[in-house]
């Protein structure tokens, strides 16, 4: 009995028949090739394709990382910390135009050119580490050329002035389309200071702190009263000297309190 429910009994279809016969069902009532499902899912050549398009990709991610490391590193990028930023900049995982510029070594050695041919002595690496969106406008030498002519046309009062020195405190000057408001802030800070828009402090500064010059007719206003507040207890001759001495504090509130913190605390020995 046992032998002949045996010889009569079915062997079980392997997974692999079982599949093409339900392939081939459902290709019969659809008119669709599955097995094409599975090639795009899997790829051509299985497991095995896809650890092979892995390594791949990352051989490719690697060698542009190295590429741009060397091109940041021979425009005198040396902080690990900075490089890591600016090729965090070039992520594949950005899928902008800040992204598709600094995954570009030529790119980023032609930005880098073009900046250090507009504004001698500037530092590229810290610029576009601190306005990444600068990068996009020097790629491109023809509009970078028309920024900086726009940059200089807004502070043109000020004859002497360290563009240098300005764009590396500043690089969104580099951005920014409307720079009206830049030269609004030239004049209310000369007014402020009781000073011409030459004058020497006022050029000292905004090479310290270029910030300044997006502030707004009332933010300059509230500090040059609270600098000349500041400004009875450690007599400097004038005003506009105090703040070339402390232009940070011109731009940040917190920089006025811990300087009247510390004269308080002076007082009190």
């Amino acid at each position: 009995m046992r032998a002949r429910a045996s010889a009569g009994a079915h062997t079980r279809p392997s997974v692999s028949t079982r599949r093409r016969t339900r392939q081939r069902a459902r290709s019969s009532c659809t008119g669709v090739d599955f097995a094409d499902d599975d090639r795009k899912a899997y790829g051509e050549w299985g497991a095995d394709g896809l650890r092979q398009c892995s390594s791949t990709q990352a051989a490719m991610a690697g060698e542009w990382e190295d590429a741009c490391r060397d091109a940041w590193w021979r425009r005198g990028v040396r902080s690990e910390t900075k490089l890591a930023r600016l090729i965090i900049l070039g992520s594949r995982h950005r899928r902008d135009v800040v992204g598709e510029v600094f995954r570009d070594a030529n790119a980023i050695d032609a930005m880098c050119e073009t900046l250090e041919r507009l504004v001698p002595g500037v530092s590229p690496g810290a610029v576009f580490h601190k306005c990444p969106e600068a990068g996009v406008v020097m790629v491109d030498a023809l509009r970078a050329q028309r920024q900086l002519v726009m940059v200089r046309t807004a502070l043109a009062a000020m004859t002497t002035l360290d563009m240098a020195r300005v764009i590396d405190g500043a690089p969104q000057l580099l951005v920014v389309g409307d720079l009206s408001g830049v030269e609004r802030a030239l004049e209310s800070l000369a007014e402020a200071l009781g000073v011409s828009p030459d004058d020497a402090r006022l050029r000292e500064t905004i090479e310290s702190s270029p910030d300044a010059l997006f502030l707004t007719r009332e933010e300059i206003s509230i500090a040059a009263e609270d600098l000349l507040a500041l400004n009875d207890s450690l007599h400097h001759p004038t005003l506009a000297d105090f703040v070339a001495a402390h232009a940070e504090a011109l731009v940040f509130p917190h920089m006025r309190c811990s300087l009247k913190h510390t004269l308080e605390l002076r007082r009190g020995r």
